[in-house]
């Protein structure tokens, strides 16, 4: 799995992630084994050994630049090749782009004497998550711009501030941008804020109320001194990761996590990853699970989170599926033949069998002595047939 190779000539990071599976009677099995991913491009080719772990999964990264020709990818194990094709980009829409919205304006919810202006807040880390901390931007502005030293009142519900010495409220004023920055804590699925701003004249308040997003079950990334810091809300001993830009998954990682406070919680060192990038966490090796988020850590201030589902890159699945139909044919084949076989040569023998009884001396009746009479070897016979039909029935359908 992975994205869209790079441009042609452009040196950029690379990340995979492999999957092994056992496909029994239509069910999937991880398999944990070792083998080897190779890419082939016209200026030379790169291979590496991996091991999936115990779900299956594997991960290879690798920094290069690549020619006009789609590279090629070749992945193997114990002598056996698993899967090969061609690496091209992505032509269709079936690659979707989730962009969660970063800045959500206020709703009025009282308004006197209307004041005209435009509040809103802006997520500088993405989506909230239970029970995280998450950078709120508050953003002020009127026809004439920025509104400079603007006080308002700040309260919130299914959330705390951090710190929490302000459970009443809070008071801030914007900056010379006309922002105000302040952090919240999710306690519960559903975040509201609640912004108020006094007007004298009209002896009332002006009142703005905001919905937040909130993502349950979400595992939470934020860049802090140079290693990405990975948490769960929930206990768990592995996290998987994709560092993507808008085109491609730059690196595959499965962070290993520990007991913490909050759950788990792991570290991962991204080297010199040049951005803007995202790091988009995920429950599943799939990264397909429900609470998928892709949190921004290199990315210019005010871009959403981003989310970029995997697609596959090369599939060993169909070409073994298709292979074990084959095999399956072969075998039908083969074991209809010799069923049919056996079935001519049992009814042969019961043939030369009742033969043999009817020209045997006559007794005393005057009557041919038969060790077997008619109606036995009748049901004989039709016993031998029904049981190779079964025999047949069961071959077709289990192959």
């Amino acid at each position: 799995y992975g994205g869209s190779p790079p441009a042609p000539g452009v040196q950029r990071a690379v990340g995979f992630r492999i999957q092994v599976v056992r496909h029994l009677n239509a069910r999937e099995e991880p398999v944990p084994l070792s083998g080897e991913i190779r890419l082939s491009h016209p200026q030379g080719q790169v291979s590496a050994s991996f091991v999936t772990s115990e779900d299956g999964v594997a991960v290879f990264n690798h920094v290069g630049a690549f020619g006009a020709e789609a590279p090629r990818i070749d992945v193997s194990a114990q002598g056996q090749l698993l899967a090969q094709g061609k690496w091209r980009p992505e032509m269709n829409a079936s690659v979707r782009e989730v962009l969660t919205p970063v800045e959500v304006q206020g709703v009025p919810s009282r308004m006197g004497a209307s004041s005209g202006l435009s509040v809103g807040l802006s997520l500088l880390d993405g989506p909230l998550a239970v029970p995280f901390e998450s950078a709120i931007r508050l953003s002020i502005r009127d026809s004439g711009g920025p509104r400079v030293g603007l006080e308002l009142g700040v309260q919130v519900e299914g959330a705390e501030f951090v710190p929490t010495a302000h459970e009443a409220g809070l008071r801030l004023a914007t900056d010379s941008a006309g922002n105000a920055d302040f952090q919240l804590r999710a306690l519960e699925h559903s975040v509201r804020v609640r912004l108020t701003k006094a007007v004298p004249s009209a002896g009332n308040e002006e009142t703005w109320v905001f919905t937040l997003p909130v993502v349950p079950g979400a595992i939470v990334a934020r860049l802090e001194g140079g290693l990405l810091r990975v948490r769960s809300p929930v206990p768990r001993s592995v996290a998987h990761l994709n560092i993507i830009d808008s085109e491609r998954t730059l690196l595959a990682a499965r962070v290993p996590l520990v007991p913490a406070a909050t759950g788990s919680e792991g570290v991962l060192s991204l080297g010199d990853l040049v951005g803007p990038v995202w790091a988009m966490t995920s429950s599943e090796h799939d990264m397909k699970s429900m609470a998928v988020v892709g949190w921004p850590i290199a990315a210019p201030e005010g871009r959403a989170a981003l989310v970029r589902p995997d697609r596959v890159v090369v599939d060993g699945v169909a070409q073994a599926l298709t292979a074990q139909r084959h095999d399956q044919e072969r075998i039908r084949t083969a074991a209809s033949g010799f069923a049919l076989f056996a079935l001519l040569a049992e009814l042969g023998l019961l043939l030369r069998l009742r033969a043999v009884h009817g020209t045997q001396p006559a007794g005393a009746s005057g009557l041919p002595k038969r060790g077997i009479r008619w109606t036995s070897e009748g049901a004989t016979l039709w016993l031998v047939v029904f049981g190779f039909a079964l025999l047949a029935a069961w071959v077709l359908v289990r192959g």
